[in-house]
């Protein structure tokens, strides 16, 4: 074998050491020097989703006190105005509600909120509905109150949503037990959203 040979032979296997050398240094990396995935852009708008909120109570906030600014005046469909500020002393249930969502329109053909409503209506309970979409109005709310027999107020947020946003009312029904002033509860109306558990296995957080 000639030295011209030998010398090529010498810079393959050299070349071949170094492509080695390369490929595991590679393999050694972490995924640090990877760019983060970037996180999925929050809903920055539109009508309010028709969805039961989360399954179990979405917060334990016992002291929260309203902020002065979450205290609202809306008009119900028969044009009264209803102030929350007026039942400081009371219990009050909010509920953000939707006839056009088929979790909405389960839980009135079930009586789920017209049931509990009456029931703690001698207790001083006080019972608001607010509506916050954009395609019903008053008079639709007005329809909805006579079909299902509602006896509580169902109050116009049409415009804009205003007080679902100062609530961050995200979905229907979102429900809030507000005790003389302070936010007790707010999340779901039980831990069935798709409504398919027995009597024994549904927990109605609001009751």
């Amino acid at each position: 074998m000639n030295g011209k040979r030998i010398a090529t032979l010498l810079v393959v296997a050299l070349l071949a050491v170094l492509t080695v050398g390369l490929v595991a240094t590679a393999g050694d990396k972490t995924t640090d020097s990877q760019p983060a995935a970037k996180p999925a852009a929050a809903n920055a708008g539109g009508d309010m989703a028709c969805c039961q909120v989360a399954d179990k109570p979405a917060t334990n906030a016992a002291e929260a006190t309203i902020p002065d600014n979450l205290n609202f005046t809306l008009a119900n469909y028969d044009g009264t105005n209803v102030t929350l500020a007026d039942h400081a002393d009371k219990t009050v249930v909010l509920e953000w509600i939707n006839p056009q969502c088929p979790y909405v329109v389960r839980h009135y053909k079930a009586k789920t909120m017209t049931i509990l409503a009456e029931k703690y209506k001698d207790q001083g309970v006080v019972w608001l509905a607010i509506d916050s979409g954009k395609n019903i109005d008053a008079a639709g709310d007005k329809a909805w109150a006579a079909e299902h027999n509602i006896g509580y107020p169902i109050l116009n947020d049409h415009d804009g949503g205003k007080v679902g946003k100062q609530y961050s009312a995200k979905t229907t029904p979102h429900m809030f037990i507000i005790h003389k002033g302070k936010i007790v509860y707010h999340g779901g109306i039980d831990n069935d959203p798709a409504g398919n558990k027995a009597d024994a296995d549904r927990v109605n957080y609001v009751d």
